[in-house]
């Protein structure tokens, strides 16, 4: 069987599809292959269309060259590799020789015709009858798609990208495409690996502390294409917010206004409020964004289920979330609760907000404050910023005006995600942020022409149609839910007492194997028993799994240094030995893992056992004043804030006066931020009772939150009232001039110019009109200004090289000329014309023109060859004449 048969004979149960395109009739009449120097190991040499060529591997030694290469790489279990460009394959193969189990190996060949060849010359079966190499080929690759799936299953920690210099050379282009795609990848999975390594264990205690949340939740597929048409903008809070966020107050009902959670300390006290506000964040330092807010119940919450517990309680209005999140504890959850529906998190809360955005049917999705760059050391807009800026980790990106910004790489990894989703996007994009990176696919617009434009729509009641969407969570099997949370709680408690008995056998099995004791009856029964009770271990694998993400490092350990290998050695006191040193690492570990997966999901059975007991004891008509307060102290201890506020509004309407149901709803009007009604409800307090230390606390305590707050407030409006300046139509023109949408550029300077004809604004005019193809109306815009201003040397400069790209020399000579005579230090102006007054014979005047150049620019010192040659003919020409 040829090696052609051979190959395809693995790729057809591999990857039929790939096998087909190989079959097919692809040209590969521009790869020659030649034999090398090695016996039977041939080379190949392509011919691109520019007729250079260009050999895939070297005539010396093809294999030793490949062999040399893979060592470079360290091919470690946990890791990912992606190769760019396959030639013959050789490199591939030693790769694939190198690896260790459970090492992706992701390999790019853009050309197929590149592919066939290999298949018909090597044997790759070592390459393509791999379970952890995958070949894709193709034009269009999508490496993105294949590095997440690959990555998720295998749990990647990192990517490493293996460019193979002559592909490069064949597609430089697509190469370096796909090493970018690579590159922020292995980006993303840092990202993922870092946050997760040090908040597996936040990350699952606000899953566990929400989950209650979570259920009473509507879900968001109770949204999609519920604002179909609309326009949504897009809040985020990077410093150019600064600029327009007053524009917000004009789109009330017209646009759905969503903010991500930063910016709503800086929304409300300007009298502001979104329709929706997104959150995404599990740090306790996201709280400080919502802390001492009083929050409108009209504002809509969209969460993720593992954001910080307390910034979602703070939230008392409709609320929403999602089924599917990556991690396995909510997604085993879940299972027990009709679907929600899933809006992709994205990486920041930006991305959520986009996400959502598209999901409800919004068009055109306009983003504001979203800069992803500081250009002036400022990272958020007012006083928002939680954290400052490492001038240590900038970098420069474009920014909307094609100019260098700094960013840092948390910032660029963002834009990545947003311009990969913006391709998926069908909805018009726009960039109102009118500063900040470059994000392409995003138009950028100023928010006033995006209001003149989009959001002149009859007003609807936005916030109305989110209350009634959030009004019916979805139901859940809560008996069912129950069961098996407490089987993997007892699960949870038999890992913890196994995990101390396997311990305490390797204890043992370790003196004897220091004693040189392994031999002996005992050391059998030992190693006996310890096989046994990892068996046992083994039957908890689903507990064992939830508990990973909060114990991700340790699984990491685990797949890195290949423990899992230990028990497929084959001499017996070599493995047990190996084994005992496991279990020194790994049974500690798990035992606190197990530990501190319990006690939070025990809290959380209590919780939704006596939340289940309440729901089936439902007062009667009768209920007294004290049965409700009764009902919203239980419903309060187990932090049911929403349902025990509407129990002890229930009890006062039995009772006005009823003091312990006062007490308890001051509270709960606290932990809200609800400090105007706190206070009310104080002030009734102090009518019906003595004043005591704890009553006192609490007027304090309000009045001082109260306090801060309007004092917020008071000193917000006072700061952005003088920062509101309605922008010129020149400015607004310029910014688009800028930005190269010269269309609107040139409609906005021509509206600017009836309205105050001057100069400069002329001058503007004529940029843009040039720019946007019109060369006529660019010169009649420069005329204009010279008409206004005769002694624009700039204009007659332009006005030079516009008449000498036209080829109308005599013309632009004049034009220079003037230029000259204006501005003299203009040292382009007066090169033009010395090479004009060169080509028509003027040696004198281009010579004095070229030492006025030398003069504003000494380093030409190529000029002074030409200056003496010129005065040479000069000198020659007046020597003809006499």
């Amino acid at each position: 069987m040829s090696f052609f048969e051979q190959n395809l004979a693995i790729m057809e149960k591999r990857d039929p599809e790939l096998a087909a395109l190989m079959r097919s009739d692809l040209d590969c009449s521009q790869i020659e292959v030649l034999p090398s120097h090695q016996p039977d190991v041939p080379t190949a040499r392509v011919t691109l269309p520019s007729g250079e060529k260009v050999l895939l591997h070297n005539m010396e030694d093809p294999i030793g060259s490949a062999q040399r290469s893979a060592e470079k790489q360290e091919m470690k279990a946990g890791n990912a590799s992606v190769l760019l460009g396959f030639g013959l394959g050789y490199l591939a193969l030693e790769l694939a020789r190198k690896s260790t189990k459970k090492h992706l190996i992701i390999i790019c060949e853009v050309d197929p015709a590149v592919l066939k060849t290999a298949l018909r010359q090597v044997d790759l079966s070592a390459v393509l009858d791999s379970d952890y190499i995958k070949v894709l080929v193709g034009s269009d690759i999508p490496l993105q798609e294949w590095i997440h799936k690959l990555s998720t299953q295998c749990m990647t920690a990192q990517v490493d990208v293996i460019l193979y210099g002559p592909s490069s050379q064949l597609h430089p282009e697509k190469y370096e495409r796909l090493k970018e795609i690579a590159q922020n990848e292995h980006r993303a999975l840092i990202l993922n690996r870092n946050t997760v390594l040090k908040a597996g264990r936040l990350m699952m205690d606000s899953i566990l502390l929400n989950f209650p949340e979570v259920l009473q939740s509507a879900g968001v597929k109770r949204l999609e294409n519920l604002f179909k048409g609309r326009p949504a903008i897009l809040v985020a809070a990077g410093p150019s917010l600064e600029k327009n966020v007053h524009l917000l107050r004009e789109l009330d009902g017209r646009a759905v206004i969503i903010s991500v959670d930063t910016a709503l300390r800086l929304l409300l006290p300007l009298g502001i409020k979104p329709d929706i506000v997104t959150t995404i964040d599990f740090n306790k330092i996201n709280f400080e964004k919502f802390k001492n807010v009083p929050i409108d119940q009209d504002i809509s919450l969209v969460y993720h289920p593992g954001g910080y517990y307390e910034s979602i309680r703070a939230f008392q209005g409709p609320k929403f979330t999602s089924s599917w999140v990556p991690n396995r504890v909510p997604n085993w959850l879940m299972q027990y609760v009709d679907n929600k529906g899933s809006v992709p998190s994205g990486t920041t809360v930006a991305h959520l907000s986009f996400f959502l955005a598209r999901h409800m049917g919004c068009d055109p999705l306009v983003f504001i404050g979203q800069d992803l760059a500081f250009p002036r050391k400022q990272v958020h807009a007012g006083d928002l910023s939680l954290w400052h800026i490492d001038m240590s980790e900038m970098e420069m990106i474009e920014d909307i005006f094609g100019e260098p910004v700094g960013t840092m790489t948390s910032f660029k990894h963002a834009i990545y995600h947003f311009e990969k989703a913006f391709k998926d996007t069908q909805a018009t994009i726009i960039d109102a942020t009118e500063a900040g990176a470059k994000k392409q696919g995003a138009h950028p617009m100023r928010l006033r022409e995006v209001i003149e434009e989009y959001c002149n729509l009859p007003s609807m009641d936005i916030k109305g149609a989110l209350r009634r969407a959030s009004e019916e969570p979805e139901a859940v099997r809560m008996d069912e839910l129950l069961r098996d949370m407490e089987f993997i709680s007892a699960e949870l408690g038999l890992v913890k007492k196994e995990c101390g008995e396997i311990l305490g056998v390797a204890r043992k099995l370790k003196k004897k194997i220091d004693k040189g004791e392994m031999d002996d009856d005992q050391f059998v029964k030992l190693s006996v028993l310890a096989e046994k009770l990892t068996q046992a271990m083994d039957s908890h694998g689903r507990a064992l799994h939830l508990m990973g993400e909060q114990n991700y490092a340790l699984e990491l350990y685990m797949v890195q240094h290949m423990v899992a290998t230990i028990d497929e050695i084959e001499d017996i006191d070599q493995k047990i030995t190996r084994q005992v040193e496991r279990a020194a690492v790994y049974y500690p570990s798990v035992s606190k893992a197990a530990d501190i997966f319990k006690k939070p999901l025990e809290h959380l059975i209590h919780r939704l056992k006596r939340a289940q007991e309440l729901k089936a004891l439902p007062l009667l008509a009768d209920a007294t004043a004290d049965d409700w307060y009764q009902r919203a102290l239980a419903y309060s201890k187990i932090e049911d804030r929403r349902e025990a506020l509407q129990s002890v509004e229930e009890a006062l309407t039995r009772d006005p006066d009823h003091v312990p149901a006062l007490k308890l709803l001051t509270r709960l009007y606290l932990d809200g931020n609800r400090t105007r009604e706190a206070l009310d409800a104080l002030e009734r307090l102090q009518r019906l009772m003595r004043s005591d230390r704890k009553l006192d606390g609490l007027m304090q305590e309000a009045q001082a939150k109260h306090q801060s707050w309007e004092e917020r407030t008071a000193r917000l409006k006072a700061e952005f009232a003088g920062k509101i300046r309605e922008e010129s139509l020149e400015e607004s023109g310029w910014f688009y001039y800028r930005t190269k949408d010269y269309q609107r550029a040139v409609s906005k300077l021509e509206q600017a110019v009836e309205q105050q004809p001057t100069a400069e604004i002329y001058a503007k005019l004529g940029h843009a009109r040039l720019k946007h193809g019109d060369t006529e109306g660019a010169v009649e815009a420069w005329e204009q200004a010279l008409a206004l201003d005769p002694k624009r040397a700039d204009l007659f400069k332009e006005l030079g090289l516009l008449t000498l790209d036209q080829g109308h020399k005599g013309q632009a000579e004049q034009f220079f000329q003037e230029a000259f005579l204006l501005e003299p230090d203009d040292a382009e102006s007066c090169e033009k014309l010395a090479q004009l007054y060169l080509e028509r014979g003027a040696y004198a005047e281009a010579g004095i023109c070229y030492e006025n150049v030398m003069r504003l620019n000494p380093d030409r010192k190529e000029l002074l060859p030409q200056i003496v040659a010129m005065y040479r003919k000069q000198v020659e020409m007046v020597c003809s004449t006499q």
